[in-house]
């Protein structure tokens, strides 16, 4: 249990981050750019949200695959093995 809240943990770091990240630079690049046009700044945030999607979205196939791996070794029981091998 703490190794999947140890994933989801990092993942939703990680794409905080990012999220953040692409939110700074639409705010910057539309107050830059934009000079206080609406239209504008819309544009800009509709087509910036569409693109960290498009970045985030592998993001959670592989945090899928992790959590999908992490919960079919732990069903096997193969830490479980290794951990008394190591005992």
């Amino acid at each position: 249990m703490l190794r999947l809240t140890a994933i989801y943990t990092v993942a939703l770091f990680l794409l905080l981050v990012l999220y953040v990240a692409v939110g700074a630079a639409t705010a910057f690049l539309s107050a830059v750019l934009g000079k206080g046009d609406v239209a504008l700044m819309a544009a800009a945030v509709g087509v910036m949200t569409v693109v960290a999607g498009a970045l985030a979205s592998p993001y959670y196939s592989a945090l899928g695959l992790a959590v999908f791996g992490d919960l079919l070794v732990r069903k096997e029981g193969a830490d479980l093995s290794q951990r008394i091998r190591a005992a």
